[in-house]
């Protein structure tokens, strides 16, 4: 509430300018003359009143005190910053605010320009345990005023960064040149290990990997493959982002074949199932992702075309166990953003746009339920993209300025174990489908997808031939290789909106190879 002088007000109509300003005042991401940042001012409904019962006074002073959620390090010890804020209907040019807790006193001084409304003081208070009485005094010209408070101590809090590049084959270009792309990010990466060994690569794919060792040298294959073993570049546990409502069953558990195959090959572990971008999560994933060991599921959404999981802040529900028709459980993790890093700290990350949205972000994890210290941030770059390398050097630059919130590269895996464990197995289950959203993109392309689905049945039948001709005589093979890249032209097409789908790389050929 702001408390408007009378005299302010003339009879007739009156003329409020509402303006945002920002902190810092420069804009980085700017063109020109043109700001490119967010800047503004959002809000429901703005309400003049007059109150009959009270007089306006210049004397007249408000104050609170609020526990933020940044530490510091210091040599004595943490210090958590503690805002103290005081609404003035004459703003004085100059004062002080003293807050007195923990037997400590710490005085402020402030000065300002402006001819009313609130001033905010940061004290960094020496760390506590639960809540604390505490007074805040302020004084200025023509107003000193006490106010006994009450402190309760924040939770310190980690923040697991996936840095993440999203997959998305035939979107923004061919699918040979995406893979350069994605190659490109990898050796960006491994280059940037040198400086920052702490820094970690979620692939979006095994796709992903398969295109890196078909296009470079055995010395960045080598490099690339230990760095999967090192837990530094994490392969994940699908071939590609999976439109789980246009695939078959059968399809649904071959996605999850060629990362296996992979890991056999190289030896290298897996981690754990994502599906970024695309909200499409049909009931019967959570079973055969459970059937088949995986432990750990992040749907990192793009939920304009989900609102109903947008609506259902499946994000503040997070973690949950994930109940398939038959039983079978994956613990999920969904994130509102499959770019949260960019989307919430810009590109490139700026420390003051941190500050600014780490309260925001973790409000949705204040409830009293969510036991944890920590949460996740999943993905750091849109689909296709050049690697972002500033992206590498933001925990080291915010770990000199903060303690907590500490920021931390991880795989998801290690993340969600983490935050799992402080659960102490008190977490809900929910049971049903989340909806194939995005399958509608498929209609366009409806004489392939419709050929496609036919494919997905007759490429099983083709198996079944094959294994039988082997069992009547041991010495005919069904060609392999030729089904291994019927079922991977399939997986692409699942992971391909219709309308995206390029018919010369569509399973169409192998069916006819097969007749």
């Amino acid at each position: 509430m702001i408390a408007i002088p009378d005299e302010w007000i003339r009879a007739g109509e009156n003329r409020f300018v509402l303006t945002a300003v920002d902190t810092p005042a420069t804009v980085e991401n700017s063109l020109g003359d043109i700001a490119l940042g967010h800047t503004g001012l959002i809000y429901d409904a703005l309400k003049l009143t007059q109150s009959e019962k009270e007089t306006y006074s210049d004397v007249r002073l408000s104050a609170s005190v609020i526990p933020t959620i940044f530490f510091h390090a210091n040599p004595a010890g943490l210090t958590e910053a503690v805002e103290a804020f005081a609404s003035f209907p004459a703003m004085p040019s100059s004062g002080e605010m003293t807050l007195r807790a923990g037997g400590k006193a710490i005085t402020q001084s402030f000065a300002s320009s402006d001819q009313f409304g609130e001033l905010r003081v940061e004290f960094n208070v020496p760390e506590w345990q639960g809540e604390e009485s505490a007074k805040l005094s302020v004084k200025a010209t023509k107003v000193s005023q006490d106010f006994e408070v009450s402190l309760k101590a924040q939770k310190k809090w980690t923040v697991f960064i996936v840095p993440h590049e999203h997959l998305d084959i035939g979107f923004t270009d061919y699918p040979d040149k995406i893979a350069e792309v994605h190659s490109q990010a990898v050796d960006g990466v491994m280059d940037v290990f040198k400086k920052r060994p702490e820094f970690r690569w979620t692939l979006d794919g095994s796709w992903v990997a398969e295109q890196y060792i078909a296009g470079r040298s055995p010395e960045k294959q080598a490099e690339f493959l230990q760095s999967i073993r090192d837990g530094k570049i994490i392969l994940p546990m699908q071939y590609a982002n999976q439109h789980t409502g246009v695939a078959s069953l059968e399809g649904l558990i071959r996605s999850l074949y060629p990362s296996s195959a992979l890991a056999r090959r190289y030896s290298l572990p897996i981690g754990a199932a994502h599906i970024a971008d695309v909200p499409s999560y049909s009931w019967s994933y959570a079973s055969i992702l459970h059937d088949a060991g995986v432990k750990y599921f992040a749907a990192a959404s793009n939920s304009w075309r989900a609102p109903i999981l947008l609506l259902g802040r499946w994000n503040e529900k997070s973690p949950f166990y994930w109940e398939g028709p038959d039983g079978g459980r994956v613990l999920m993790w969904y994130s509102r953003a499959y770019l949260q890093l960019s989307s919430m700290f810009g590109t490139p990350q700026r420390l003051e746009a941190v500050q600014e949205a780490l309260p925001v972000f973790l409000q949705a994890y204040a409830r009293p339920e969510y036991t944890a210290s920590a949460t996740i941030l999943f993905g750091s770059q849109l689909e296709n993209t050049a690697l972002n390398v500033e992206q590498a050097d933001l925990v080291h630059n915010w770990a000199a300025l903060y303690a907590y919130p500490r920021l931390q590269y991880s795989s998801f895996t290690e993340a969600m174990s983490k935050i799992e464990s402080e659960f102490h197995g008190n977490l809900p289950v929910f049971r049903g489908d989340f909806g194939p959203y995005w399958e509608d993109g498929f209609t366009s392309g409806s004489r392939y997808t419709a050929l496609h689905r036919q494919n997905q049945q007759r490429i099983v039948s083709a198996e079944k031939f094959g294994a039988a001709t082997s069992v009547l005589d041991p010495a005919v093979r069904p060609n392999e290789m030729l089904l291994d890249s019927a079922w991977k032209n399939m997986l692409l097409s699942m992971s391909i909106p219709g309308r995206l789908w390029a018919p010369p790389r569509s399973p169409i050929t192998c069916r006819r190879q097969g007749n």
